[in-house]
């Protein structure tokens, strides 16, 4: 008995840290703006997608795996590796991002209305004022 009572708990803490891994954060139903740090499309195995969040943990800690199918306003099939807190707008993401010291991080409004996939706020060549500000963005600057 004691053995079934170990090799399930071990299958529990198994199974709640491969989905802990995926949470879904609590974002108000306005929406908010995140850093994306990676897509990983859904076809990569659970091994290289946890690698992948690893390296990135290690320069952002506090990073967290999304399921983009749960949100509309983000790309289809595919895990989004985002970096901690949410955004008044998606300048101020950016400069979170800037901050990071990395070029390859996007700012992506998350919303669960498909409309507003075109809200995605890159650096370079030059941020889109129309792709960085949403009608719903909160007043205040600084990250909640």
């Amino acid at each position: 008995m004691g053995a079934v009572v170990v090799a399930t708990a071990t299958a529990l803490m198994l199974s709640h840290q491969s989905s802990r891994s995926a949470e879904t954060p609590a974002v108000g139903p306005s929406g908010a703006w995140i850093v994306g740090l990676a897509e990983i499309p859904r076809t990569t195995g659970p091994k290289e997608r946890d690698r992948q969040v690893a390296d990135l943990r290690q320069r952002v800690p506090g990073a967290s795996l999304i399921d983009s199918d749960t949100w509309a306003s983000l790309p289809p099939d595919a895990w989004v590796v985002r970096a901690p807190g949410e955004f008044a707008d998606g300048f101020e993401a950016l400069a979170y991002c800037g901050r990071l010291g990395s070029g390859e991080c996007t700012a992506r409004y998350l919303s669960h209305d498909e409309d507003d996939q075109d809200y995605v706020c890159e650096a370079a060549p030059a941020p889109d004022p129309d792709a960085c500000r949403h009608p719903g963005d909160r007043t205040e600057s600084s990250p909640r």
